[in-house]
């Protein structure tokens, strides 16, 4: 099997040592206040405490280093990711010899326009090759109005595409969630594709989608091709707003992931191939499979690969409402991937860069809840028991500079393409706003992840008006933690400063939760 030359490990070990430099460097300030200390309780609690901090500036000096890298280096330089060609003879003879399958999946969120669009794109390819394509719904809908829908447009598909060979797919319960449901339908065939094309209900892939994944695949270490995403619809004005964070992060962290660090399958928009899927046994049935079934080909010998020039688009969530589930779905998932993969990744044959990668991005948002800990420490404990902390002054420089580390790339990326300084300062101040107050929905999803089951939740596709009365009930979990925080650090400290950024978001999502209410510039048209 050849080797893959497109992984690299300089970035991490960039990374690595700007963070050890920082750290040694910042042992005569961390050190002061266990000077101070007048006992090993208070001692264990300033080492947690500055093992929280530290911790932080690892993740901070991450999302500063990917979107240099992404900008200095990568976009300077001429990668393996973007050559592909155009000889449409010979693409046309790997098609008459491979079989591939559109595999849409759907659970009471079916889009009729997105899946049109996608067969539409390839449409060219499929009357040139009708033996070589199947298109399969599989729908795990429990809505019987949603069932009603697919049959009915199953039955004007079939006029609109009769070179399509077309079947619904539905089962009798969801086991497994998305895994099984692909999982059923694959070892359900009796002639099984060389390849399928993973479309979540949102997913419109383009033209040149099957082409440029193909010709990818002529590295035989390649199992997966992910394409890049950006969102082509918005409805309102929370969509409309959030929506460009999907195009500046896939464009420069998945670029910058396939050839440094670990690249996942993103869970649509993507080929896999059969023989790789066989090879793991399908996806494993977890809530995060996609990440899961791409560290089990890993350890296969085989990589997902990033395709930045295959453009495909998905909505963003449609309300704030929509944001959090789909937030709480994914720290549910991460979570129940710590608790069952983190030996199976230690053990793995994947290198220190691509084991690091994972660590910082997948362990990140469980993880974040753990930061109450750290609130607690240093907002209740501390005080409680008569102790300042009193870092030095100094170390406020490498922190706030690590605390808007995540807006880096989406600041720059938007700048660089005409968008003005000021608009870029307001779209930076709502993400605080948006991910700030996420953080009540993250110890909630953490703590029932870590101690129970994880659910795969569907992320709603549709919205609805709702007065503030509304939004206060819908977000008293997040309104009550907040004031809580508030009460706290006043009558412990005297300031909210402590807990702003968390505090005061949280409030915030009374606000948030109103934004998707102006649809005043935003129409959406069905095709149906």
């Amino acid at each position: 099997m050849q080797k893959l030359f497109i992984k690299n490990q300089i970035l991490y070990k960039i990374i690595i040592f700007i963070w050890v430099s920082l750290s040694v460097l910042s042992i005569p300030l961390l050190i002061q206040p266990f000077l101070n200390s007048p006992n090993w309780f208070i001692t264990t609690l300033i080492t947690l405490s500055s093992m929280f901090l530290i911790y932080f500036w690892l993740n901070g000096i991450k999302d500063i280093i990917y979107p240099f890298w992404f900008y200095f280096i990568t976009l300077k330089t001429k990668s393996y990711n973007i050559r592909f060609i155009n000889d449409l003879n010979y693409i046309n003879n790997i098609i008459q010899n491979t079989t591939i399958d559109f595999i849409y999946c759907t659970y009471n969120d079916f889009n009729s326009n997105a899946l049109i669009k996608s067969i539409n794109n390839s449409y060219q390819l499929i009357i040139q090759n009708p033996k070589s394509f199947r298109l399969f719904i599989l729908d795990d809908s429990t809505d019987i109005n949603y069932k009603l829908k697919i049959d009915n447009f199953f039955l004007k598909i079939n006029k609109l595409y009769p070179d399509l060979h077309i079947e619904i797919i539905r089962r009798k319960n969801r086991i497994g969630f998305k895994a099984g449901n692909i999982n059923n339908w694959y070892y359900s065939l009796d002639k099984k594709p060389d390849f399928f094309i993973i479309l979540d209900s949102d997913e419109i892939i383009p033209s040149n989608f099957i082409t440029n994944s193909l010709i990818r695949f002529n590295n035989k270490q390649i199992g997966v091709v992910q394409s890049n995403h950006r969102v082509n619809q918005t409805y309102n004005k929370f969509d409309s707003i959030y929506a460009k964070g999907v195009e500046s992060h896939w464009a420069a962290y998945q670029q910058v992931k396939n050839n440094y660090g670990f690249l996942s399958l993103l869970g649509h928009g993507a080929m896999v191939k059969s023989k790789v899927f066989e090879l793991v046994n399908g996806f494993p049935c977890v809530v995060a499979e996609d990440l899961c079934f791409s560290i089990n080909i890993r350890d296969k010998g085989y990589y997902v690969e990033f395709a930045p020039e295959i453009i495909s688009y998905e909505e963003y969530p449609i309300d704030y409402f929509a944001f959090k589930k789909r937030h709480n779905k994914w720290t549910q998932g991460n979570m129940e991937f710590i608790k069952k993969y983190s030996l199976i990744i230690l053990k793995s044959k994947m290198t220190i860069a691509e084991k690091l990668d994972i660590l910082l991005f997948t362990y990140n948002l469980p993880l974040s809840a753990m930061f109450s800990l750290y609130l607690v420490i240093n907002l209740i404990l501390f005080p409680i028991f008569n102790f300042q902390l009193n870092y030095s002054i100094i170390l406020l420089i490498p922190t706030i500079l690590m605390l808007i580390a995540p807006l880096v790339n989406d600041f720059v990326y938007w700048t660089k393409r005409k968008k003005s300084i000021t608009t870029m300062i307001k779209y930076s101040l709502m993400a605080i706003l948006l991910y700030g107050s996420m953080f009540f929905i993250s110890i909630l999803s953490s703590a029932k992840s870590l101690f129970g089951k994880s659910n795969f939740l569907v992320t709603p596709k549709t919205s609805k008006q709702i007065n503030i009365l509304e939004s206060i009930w819908l977000n008293k979990g997040e309104i009550i933690f907040g004031l809580f925080l508030i009460s706290i650090a006043i009558i412990l400290s005297g300031s909210i400063m402590p807990v702003i950024f968390i505090a005061i978001p949280s409030i915030a999502s009374i606000w948030l939760g109103l934004l998707a209410n102006d649809t005043k510039h935003y129409i959406y048209e069905d095709m149906f």
